[in-house]
């Protein structure tokens, strides 16, 4: 084989025989990548590319031996990061259907890969733009119909280029079918990827890394885009909003695992408009698996993922974390959608910044799905109903509203928002006071939406926000540890205004006669009459209909422009318990001598029973010896009102957090001196006096602290009457002289089940809570003392024979003497309610002049009893669950075996039907010799009574009867 230094030796090399074969050593230098073997091919005479053939003299040609893709280094190409290479890969992608970039940093402008060509980039490849094309709109890499982009390799857009006045995007698509796959993309001054009604795309593994905009699909149909993820994009220009990743007007795209870190947004353009992902005017399409983290931390404002006028789409399995400011997914316009498996972490507990949402729902969008789809210049929006979209299983912490409702006939399910301001907003209020940038009026409505099983938590404002809206429910919510659970606030618009006795004058230009027909609404300012019918309106003056009433606005107030403040606001069932953390002190007592950690398992609380729930959690102040905390966290496994409440409990942790361990005992302080008492009368009550000497007798004593005497008797001390005397709350049961002691502190950390559960300050329609109706076309209800305890059960006043059931569906019993309850009234039709018995006096009357239905005798009820009931409009049908596990039914099968002795001749077996003094039907059946000849049976409340004319004969166990009874 010979060998020569290069291609213009070769391309003058004349074959001569025995030389089928030459190595040649580069393209221009030796090992250069142009290097190969070529060997001579006498039936080729053209298609020279002075890469793989060379013809010589028109008799035959120079080819090169290979196997697998055409290396663009052929060509000329260098890769080492100094020379152009821009015309060797064009070149080579003019002559092959497939190329490939091996290692190397190969300066570009800009490349262009032809219809139906692949193009590989391997991963030690980079293709850098250094060199920018000013002319027109182009991309690093421009892509024609059918071609592909491959191989795990970089394209990379040079730091210094900066001619942000053009168009320069990363990869360039101009036609339909063209796949990009396991492609990396750094810092392109625009978008990484753009696209414009090119059809049949596939997107895979593709990096974008310090880019300037994400990928942008307009007007693009069937795209599958998995695995894309951009690592700190760099928004750092003024001409554009910048988002991560865009989709208009697209139909059927099917986006699969999206991952978004570290969004660097020091953008001056308009800050509302940076975005994760936007979706705008889209149909048919599924987002689904998406992972942001650390978006938007240097920009106050933003939407990580914008939903603009999609139709018949879903999202599902979304997690955002560190988003802190705007909205995490905005929804506008969308119709016939799915948003499920949605986490939305806002980082910040309790954000008091307005605007800062979890989920925004409002009804105005892009034109795509309403009329043929424009992306030029400004959008052109308008109004469309955000309707029939469901949202389930959504999570939101932080920000200060978790989901804000602006739209109508939307079902929300399973939804959370935990440490918002504000946890659901319902917020009717018009948008478009001011002209802007979208070209129209955007009025809001929200009318029928549903929120079903939807909990709020630790909202420092309100769980459920109602302003306006028609026909709004919400069906068993579950409110925890907020301030108010259901209420009004204010979506305010601050405007300042010159007022007369009808009209107010404002600061803002608006559009003339555009707001006549709607309610101007004053927020603040003592006027009698906040809401005002527009009649007209010029640029800066509303004419209402009415007067202000006896007092105006003041200039500077806050007001709003709503649509229509009537409606009502349907509230069903439900857990309201709107817990503030709250200390008690003098509540409470524990039993017993306790030695050890496992010992406290009870505690009683006096008067205040009802602040607590089964399964919360509550604190035991400095009651723990022995460990880093003085302090232990139980909880209430189970509880029994009366009118002393005492409570089950189980320890969970140390107050600190820190884990149970060793043996840890209470801090009782061991006495040196001895006591007396003496009976003293305080009020109406009487009480024992202490009288102690020696030490150890705190100097701050009061109800904080707990005495036990002689190792037995525990008592709580009242207040201090001198140093060395105290009042103890309750009388001991005896008179005690010389007796040893020790003390311990002791408070209660709890946390009341309600506390202003519903509270509405402004409202027009009704607000109905579990089908009664509290509030009834008022312009002002105050309902702060409104408690709802649909999980701590309301206790029904002592001895009332038909009980009150309008303010909630849980109940309990406390009669103090025998009680038959016929009736329960003020319901309504469809209600059910639940009635936890707390006493051994209550009977349900199910016989006779009743209500009661479902049984055949009345029920004589033990305490632990649960009758739930339902009703009809006329009777309530009753079903008892007993305590014990036997309660009444319709029909009890049994045996029983005794022993005869020749003389018994009655036999009494207990039935177990608790309250049964009559049946309908009793059989006893003798099943063995001795036990035939039954003579008669009879029942009581708690026996079936066997008489025998002549006694049974004597035996063991020979007696065995089978029974059955029918009430």
């Amino acid at each position: 084989m010979t060998t020569i230094a290069n291609y213009i030796a070769l391309s003058t090399y004349a074959y001569t025989t025995g030389n089928e074969f030459i190595f040649v050593q580069g393209s221009t230098t030796t090992g250069d990548g142009g290097q190969g073997t070529f060997f001579w091919d006498p039936a080729v005479t053209i298609g020279t590319d002075n890469a793989t053939i060379f013809v010589i003299s028109g008799s035959g040609a120079w080819v090169r031996l290979y196997s697998e893709y055409v290396n663009v280094k052929w060509f000329g190409a260098l890769g080492d990061g100094v020379h152009d290479d821009t015309a060797a890969i064009n070149n080579a992608l003019t002559h092959f259907n497939t190329v490939e970039i091996t290692a190397g940093i190969y300066n570009i402008s800009n490349i262009v890969i032809p219809t139906n060509t692949t193009l590989i980039i391997t991963p030690q490849a980079v293709l850098n733009q250094k060199t920018y094309v000013t002319a027109g709109t182009v991309g690093v890499v421009e892509m024609a119909s059918g071609s592909t982009l491959t191989g795990g390799g970089v394209i990379s857009c040079d730091s210094t280029v900066s001619d942000y006045a053009n168009i320069n995007y990363g990869i360039y698509i101009l036609g339909d079918d063209c796949a990009i796959e396991n492609i990396t993309l750094m810092k392109s001054i625009y978008d990484c990827i753009f696209a414009q009604n090119c059809n049949n795309l596939v997107i895979s593994d593709f990096t974008g890394i310090n880019v300037g905009h994400g990928a942008t699909f307009i007007r693009c149909n069937q795209i599958v885009i998995n695995n894309y993820t951009l690592q700190s994009p760099t928004f750092n220009y003024t001409m554009v909003y910048p988002h991560c990743l865009d989709l208009f007007y697209c139909d059927g795209y099917k986006i699969n695992s999206v991952n978004i870190f570290n969004v660097n947004a020091s953008s001056t353009a308009p800050s509302l408009a940076i975005s994760g992902i936007t979706l705008g005017g889209n149909s048919n399409g599924l987002l689904q698996n998406v992972l942001m983290s650390g978006f938007l931390s240097t920009v106050k404002t933003g939407l990580p993922i914008p939903d603009d006028g999609s139709i018949n789409c879903v999202i599902t399995g979304v997690t955002i974390k560190g988003w802190n400011y705007s909205t995490g997914l905005e929804v506008q316009g969308c119709r016939n959608c799915i948003y499920d498996d949605i986490v939305l972490d806002g980082t910040v507990i309790n954000n008091t910044i307005g605007g800062t949402e979890g989920i925004h729902v409002l009804e105005t969008a892009v034109t795509g799905g309403l009329v043929p789809a424009s992306y030029s210049g400004y959008q052109v929006r308008d109004r469309a109903l955000a309707s029939n979209n469901t949202f389930s299983n959504i999570r939101i912490i932080g920000g200060f509203t978790g989901i804000r409702v602006a739209a109508s006939f939307n079902k929300f399910i399973n939804c959370e928002t935990i440490g918002n301001t504000y946890g659901f907003r319902l917020c009717q209020v018009q948008g478009g006071v001011q002209t802007g940038w979208w070209q129209s009026n955007i009025v809001e409505y929200i009318e029928s939406n549903e929120f079903i099983n939807c909990s709020a938590k630790q909202c420092i404002a309100l769980g459920f926000v109602i302003f306006g809206g028609q026909n709004n429910k919400i069906i068993n919510p579950r409110l925890v540890n907020n301030n108010i659970g259901i209420g009004n606030a204010y979506n305010l618009k601050l405007i300042t205004s010159t007022v007369t006795d009808t009209s107010i004058s404002i600061d803002t230009t608006v559009v003339a006669n555009a707001w006549a027909g709607y309610y101007l609404f004053v927020t603040t300012g003592g006027t009698t009459n906040p809401y005002q019918l527009i009649t007209s309106n010029t640029t800066n003056t509303f004419t209402i209909a009415g007067t202000w009433g006896t007092t105006y606005p003041i200039a500077g107030n806050e007001f709003v422009i709503v649509d229509n403040p009537q409606g009502d606001v349907y509230i069903n069932g439900g857990t309201i318990t709107d817990d503030q953390n709250v200390t008690y002190s003098k509540l409470g007592s524990m039993t017993g001598n306790f030695t050890s950690l496992s010992a406290i398992n009870q505690l009683t609380i006096t008067s205040q029973g009802e602040k607590f729930n089964y399964n919360q959690k509550i604190k035991l102040l400095n009651i723990i010896s022995g460990a880093s905390s003085p302090d232990l966290i139980v909880q209430i496994s189970s509880l029994n009102y009366g009118s002393t409440d005492i409570f089950n409990i189980k320890p969970l942790t140390l107050g600190d957090g820190s884990p149970l361990a060793g043996s840890l005992t209470l801090p009782l302080i061991a006495g040196t001196g001895t006591i007396t008492s003496a009976n003293q009368v305080i009020g109406s009550g009487v009480t024992s006096l202490i009288n102690g000497t020696g030490t150890n007798f705190p100097a701050e004593i009061d109800a904080h602290y707990w005495i036990l005497i002689n190792g037995t008797t525990w008592a709580q001390i009242l207040q201090a009457k001198t140093a060395t005397q105290y009042y103890l709350v309750n009388q001991l049961p005896s008179n005690v002289t010389g007796a040893t002691f020790q003390i311990v502190k002791f408070d209660l950390q709890g946390i009341p089940s309600q506390l202003n559960g519903v509270s509405f300050n402004r409202y027009y329609g009704n607000v109905i809570l579990d089908g009664t109706t509290i509030i009834n076309n008022s312009t002002s209800a105050n309902l702060n003392t409104f408690e709802s305890r649909s999980v701590v059960f309301v206790k029904i006043p002592t001895n009332i024979t038909t009980p009150d059931v309008s303010t909630s569906i849980y109940y309990a019993t406390s009669n103090g003497v025998s009680t038959m309850i016929n009736n329960f009234h003020n319901a309504y039709a469809g209600k059910r309610i639940i009635v936890q018995v707390m006493d051994s006096m209550t009977i349900f009357q199910f016989t006779g002049a009743t209500n009661l239905k479902g049984y055949a005798s009345n029920y004589t009820a033990n305490s632990g009893d649960i009758l739930t009931a339902v009703f009809d409009g006329t009777s309530w049908y009753c079903q008892i669950t007993p305590a014990n596990g036997i309660g009444p039914q319709l029909e009890k099968f049994g045996s029983s075996t005794q022993s005869g002795n020749g003389t018994i001749i009655t036999f009494t077996v207990a039935h177990g039907l608790s309250g049964v003094s009559s049946a309908s039907y009793v059989n006893v059946t003798g099943r063995s010799a001795a036990a035939a000849n039954i003579s008669w049976v009879d029942i009581d409340t708690t026996n079936i009574y066997i008489h025998y004319n002549t006694a049974p004969v004597t035996g063991t166990n020979n007696l065995i009867w089978n029974w059955e009874i029918k009430p």
